[in-house]
């Protein structure tokens, strides 16, 4: 019985033993806190490329809409856009009955994570020599790949 009752300098090695193992679960929580910022981060950052290459094609269409009669012109020249930290190049291929739009944003640091292609093919239907309306056939937006 005299064992149980002495216990004289237990409570220096389990109070080492809980301190560890505290500072073990929080240095834990901590990686898998940084993890997940940083996971979140690149996520965001993809998501805004997307639609900076995306509003490429919708400036394209709106210029289409507004200035029918030019929409051959359009296409002969690429125009640059820029929205907030992207440099956007958009592009088209007229076609007799359709246009081919490639929206194509890049991320001004040069980081090619973030870089986003956006194609559309766009049905356009005419009534007297001008456009009356278009339709979106396909619209595909990619990681955009250098080399």
């Amino acid at each position: 019985m005299k064992i149980l009752f002495n216990q004289r300098g237990v409570a220096l090695p389990l109070l080492l033993v809980v301190i560890t193992v505290t500072l073990l679960a929080l240095a834990l929580l901590f990686n898998i806190l940084s993890t997940e910022y940083k996971g979140h981060s690149i996520r965001s950052e993809q998501i805004k490329a997307s639609f900076a290459a995306e509003s490429g094609i919708e400036q394209m269409i709106s210029l289409i809409y507004q200035h029918p009669a030019q929409a051959e012109s359009f296409c002969q020249n690429s125009f640059l856009a820029e929205v907030n930290d992207y440099q956007i190049d958009v592009s088209c291929v007229y076609l007799a009955d359709s246009i081919k739009i490639t929206s194509t944003a890049k991320n001004k640091e040069g980081n090619n994570l973030y870089h986003r292609q956006t194609e559309a093919l766009i049905k356009i239907y005419k009534s007297s020599n001008q456009i009356s309306s278009l339709e979106i056939i396909d619209w595909q937006t990619t990681r955009l790949e250098e080399s």
